[in-house]
């Protein structure tokens, strides 16, 4: 089932530890990229709906791979979980920068789901370099959004020097 979150959504309130695996993303890249999930305390990563699982709230986890482990080796189980690296592409514009990749998902405790979030920072990077003509139409809003991010508050200055 495709399934949205919503603002009213029940979520964890202690942060989930996300690790994106490879720490740099070539956007030009094919392939799998890892993600381990690990859960606050209390909550227990063979609880995750696995089919729940979205990379920026739109990339949907492989449904195989799946594997628990403790990846960190900090003694607390962790939920590894794939994702086509052309998908996680399609939702990212900057190139060279730092970029958050958020993962959000839902988890059943105490006879109800709960949602959790976390996020890993990774460096993205581009090879070709040509990230002006977005592939996609997520790309193209992200994109949209990058260039009103950075134009903005030019675009707001030149309208009020217009209105004066």
């Amino acid at each position: 089932s495709d399934e949205t979150f919503e603002s009213e959504d029940i979520f964890l309130q202690s942060q989930t530890i996300i690790d994106f695996e490879p720490n740099t993303l070539n956007l030009e890249s094919n392939g799998i990229a890892t993600v381990y999930i690990e859960l606050p305390m209390g909550y227990d990563v063979k609880d995750i709906s696995t089919s729940s699982i979205r990379l920026n709230k739109i990339v949907h986890a492989l449904s195989k791979p799946i594997e628990i482990g403790d990846y960190d080796k900090d003694g607390i189980p962790d939920l590894m979980v794939k994702f086509e690296r052309k998908e996680i592409s399609s939702t990212i514009v900057v190139a060279d920068e730092k970029v958050p990749i958020t993962i959000i998902g839902k988890v059943f405790y105490n006879k109800n789901y709960y949602y959790f979030k976390g996020q890993d920072v990774i460096i993205v990077i581009n090879n070709n370099k040509d990230i002006t003509t977005p592939n996609s139409i997520v790309s193209r809003w992200a994109w949209a959004q990058k260039i009103f991010n950075d134009l903005g508050e030019k675009v707001i200055a030149v309208f009020y020097e217009i209105l004066q």
